[in-house]
């Protein structure tokens, strides 16, 4: 036991019942797209709430610039999959990886030392 038990329970909580209250007003006019966005909606809570929890408590030390970073590769990434998702599975799937080592290379979000001190 970690001790944090409670504070993740309570943000669980809250992000089943933005989902569910969400789900519930917007899933009769939009459909199955409301159903999606406000899942993304609560997944969303649950991230910046572990984000929050994480940089409040000090359970680890990463600098705003490196998070920024490696939140501009993943959107970077994602998208470079969903423009392939026109084409094919592959054509995405590759294009997904080309974005992610481009921008990596360029981002440089982390340096090979700083994985080194982590391991």
């Amino acid at each position: 036991s970690t001790g944090h038990e409670k504070y993740i329970t309570k943000l669980i909580v809250i992000s089943v019942a933005f989902n569910l209250l969400c789900n519930f007003y917007f899933i009769p006019q939009y459909g199955a797209y409301a159903a999606a966005w406000t899942t993304f909606g609560s997944a969303v809570i649950v991230v910046l709430g572990y984000i929050g929890f994480i940089l409040k408590n000090k359970i680890i030390n990463l600098p705003f610039l490196t998070w920024f970073k490696l939140s501009i590769i993943g959107v970077l990434t994602y998208s470079g999959y969903y423009f392939g998702i026109d084409y094919s599975i592959i054509t995405s799937l590759i294009s997904g990886l080309v974005t992610f080592t481009f921008t990596t290379i360029i981002l440089r979000p982390i340096k090979l030392k700083e994985i080194k001190k982590i391991a």
